[in-house]
């Protein structure tokens, strides 16, 4: 298929549990493009949620609501450069396959056998109804009736431009997939738009950006303080502090934005024999942390990343998500930092001294803190230890230094 650089849409359809959804959002933060899921949209208009309207309407009122929301998306040059997500059922509709094809896009089709569908609905239904709800899987024989769904449904989606087989894989290896086809078939849509720590990330696939754990985490782990047991390692990056939790005995969970970071993360764990890590490749701001669930979380200057009403919003996620009792580690740059100080100067106006002690990642912080801001985000919390510092950095780029907020605290006991 030849580069089309008039492309300004990419749609990914299929059928369900082919991973569409989980991994539409982290494809699109990655390339730098907007996010629409369809059905999200179809919920929001009708005001309740798409298993409901199936329910309490039937599947082709759904099929046109599905249909209008898709000639809109198509049209209006408000979802120019995104990436959207489609229902199971959208080209089933003569009028979606219409609009599809007669837009400037590229259709991207999730698919997967009849038994890894299967599987994987049937799996998902110990922590959700979505499928179980559907009438048409509530026989004896629920794998023959996806079989013939998904035969029935298979020549509809041969109007995708390119189709990803999912079977077998994790989420992070469909993601990075999928992103690479991407890159080949539209570099105009996407080559200004990768994720800024993916360039970071990507430069030496050998080496990771920082080497060794955080050191106050060590020491929490190290000391006893924390035993083994669930731990979140939010913007995780590349895997250093998650990788140590592993090796410890935690059941880790690793979450970042860079499907560069994550990938590196999945095939490291793999070479070590790590199977105690899950590798996610999510926004922290719309990742979902299940309240009480963790006895460890692990924030290592993400916080600084986000605006600061979105840092307050994930900090409050990160106490929620916290057993009574559980620990969090988190870090954040200071108003300490060369970066800030360039920054509130001007950066034509800072010192060459400061120009020279700044990192090479510097212009991604979006968020300095105060001085005692950090602790203060954590009143509620017994605070086991806290330091801020100036410290020199070696560990990637050329050195320079940090200015730098570390603190440990625990969850009070009932």
């Amino acid at each position: 298929m030849s580069k089309d650089p008039s492309k300004s849409r990419i749609f990914v359809v299929g059928p369900s549990a082919t991973g569409k959804s989980s991994c539409g959002r982290a494809i699109a933060n990655n390339l730098g493009l907007g996010y629409v899921d369809v059905d999200d949209v179809v919920a929001q208009q009708l005001t309740m949620p798409v298993d409901l309207v199936f329910a309490e309407r039937g599947a082709e009122f759904y099929q046109e609501a599905n249909s209008e929301v898709l000639k809109e998306i198509c049209t209006d040059p408000t979802y120019e450069r995104s990436l959207i997500v489609a229902g199971a059922i959208t080209p089933l509709s003569r009028k979606s396959r219409e609009a599809l094809v007669g837009s400037s896009r590229l259709i991207i089709c999730f698919d997967a056998s009849p038994e890894s569908i299967s599987e994987r609905i049937f799996k998902s239904t110990s922590t959700s109804t979505e499928h179980a709800a559907h009438p048409l899987l509530r026989v004896k024989n629920p794998s023959r009736i996806i079989s013939l769904l998904k035969a029935f449904r298979q020549p509809f989606f041969a109007i995708a431009d390119i189709v990803i087989a999912t079977d077998g894989k994790s989420l992070v290896d469909v993601c990075v997939e999928t992103i690479a086809a991407i890159k080949e078939e539209c570099p105009e849509l996407v080559q200004s738009s990768m994720n800024s720590f993916d360039l970071v990330y990507s430069k030496d696939p050998s080496k990771l950006y920082y080497p060794n754990p955080s050191p106050p985490l060590r020491w929490l782990v190290e000391s006893g303080a924390v035993k083994s047991g669930f731990a979140l390692d939010l913007g995780c990056g590349e895997g250093r502090n998650a990788l140590f939790l592993a090796k410890q005995g935690f059941q880790v969970v690793a979450v970042d934005i860079s499907i560069e970071g994550a990938f590196k993360l999945h095939l490291i764990a793999e070479q070590l024999g790590l199977e105690n890590i899950r590798c996610l490749c999510e926004d922290i701001r719309h990742f979902e942390i299940e309240p009480q669930k963790y006895d460890l979380i692990v924030a290592s200057t993400v916080l600084d990343h986000l605006e600061r009403a979105e840092g307050e919003k994930a900090i409050e996620k990160l106490k929620r998500g916290l057993k009574s009792g559980g620990y969090a580690y988190v870090s954040a740059f200071t108003t300490k930092d060369p970066g800030y100080l360039v920054e509130r100067a001007g950066s034509s106006q800072g010192t060459a001294t400061e120009q020279t002690k700044i990192s090479e990642t510097a212009q991604f912080v979006k968020t300095y803190f105060e001085e005692s801001e950090l602790k203060r985000k954590f009143s509620d919390c017994d605070i086991v230890f806290y330091k801020e510092s100036v410290e020199e950095d070696r560990s990637h780029g050329p050195p320079h230094q940090h200015g730098i907020a570390r603190l440990i605290c625990r969850v009070p006991l009932p």
